[in-house]
């Protein structure tokens, strides 16, 4: 789900973002039929970018500031400007068609080094 509405060339993630279609209280809701195990639901379904960098979902961790995003709107708009201005020089040189190829490619192989097994009888 989070992945058809992220249809781009280059993902990028803020430093302390999750990525997921489901809060980790909603899957532990479902997998344990107990919200209270959200951290263990957060740590299997590997939501940090982080991960989601090393398993090619995002190709770009972006920085916050101290404390966070929140804290300083005017740093945050900095770093995310200096962010997207690297990725788009980046994207800029390649016709439509090769860059239409390039994302079907990176879409196709996210994760595929990696496969995420949950132990239900661990939890």
């Amino acid at each position: 789900g989070a992945l058809g509405l992220a249809r781009a060339d280059r993902g990028l993630m803020m430093e302390y973002s999750i990525y997921s279609v489901i809060s980790p209280e909603s899957c532990a809701s479902i997998l344990w039929a107990d919200p209270k195990k959200g951290e263990t639901a957060a740590q299997a379904l590997k939501l940090s970018p982080d991960k989601a960098l090393e398993l090619g979902v995002i190709d770009r961790m972006v920085r916050e500031p101290i404390g966070g995003a929140h804290r300083d709107h005017q740093k945050t708009y900095l770093l995310m400007r200096e962010a997207l201005l690297v990725e788009l020089k980046g994207v800029e040189k390649y016709s439509g068609e090769a860059l239409k190829k390039s994302r079907f490619e990176k879409f196709r192989k996210m994760g595929n080094d990696t496969i995420c097994h949950v132990n239900l009888e661990s939890h």
